[in-house]
């Protein structure tokens, strides 16, 4: 950084951000979470950056029955406020396009952009890169094989019929997003 950058960071109020999407146990916590400043432009993994500044409010995501709950916790009452709306974890299209995927084996799986006859897309938390290149393997049983594009967390491929999947991983919260696409007509 120059020295006007430096300069120009020094007169804004920092705050800091840390959020995952990674599934935990009750009683586990999340580790290697980056913590983001000055509006998420740098992030850092140190705790000791953390324990300068004071936390104002945790927003916490659990699952019960089914359903996503949200919590905050506000640091300065240390009190915890429920959020009344609740989300399905585990949604699933009924679209014809999701019985030509396999249902990942997850505790939560989101619509991702699109759920029509001619796209579907989901992110599926809380699994590992292994259980991911398993889920690719699967794809792979179904006929995905057709053209297919593969690197380390990605995978594309069409079937005989012209249905294409794209599977990518995202490491720092253990989750992939998936897309189906029907053939183009």
């Amino acid at each position: 950084m120059s020295d006007d950058d430096i300069s120009e960071l020094k007169q804004r109020d920092i705050s800091m951000h840390a959020e995952t999407e990674k599934i935990v146990e009750p009683g586990e916590s999340a580790k290697n979470i980056n913590c983001y400043y000055y509006s998420g432009i740098y992030y850092l993994k140190d705790i000791n950056h953390f324990n300068l500044v004071e936390p104002d409010v945790a927003t916490i995501k659990y699952i019960n029955d089914n359903k996503i709950y949200t919590s905050y916790y506000d640091f300065s009452t240390k009190k915890y406020s429920e959020d009344e709306n609740t989300e399905e974890a585990y949604y699933w299209t009924t679209s014809e396009l999701g019985t030509k995927i396999p249902k990942p084996d997850v505790k939560v799986v989101k619509k991702y952009i699109s759920d029509n006859e001619n796209s579907f897309g989901f992110e599926a938390y809380g699994l590992s890169l292994d259980k991911f290149n398993e889920y690719v393997d699967k794809c792979k049983q179904l006929g995905f094989t057709v053209d297919e594009s593969s690197y380390e967390g990605h995978y594309s491929a069409d079937d005989k019929d012209g249905y294409n999947v794209y599977l990518s991983y995202k490491e720092d919260d253990d989750y992939m997003t998936v897309t189906i696409d029907a053939p183009s007509e």
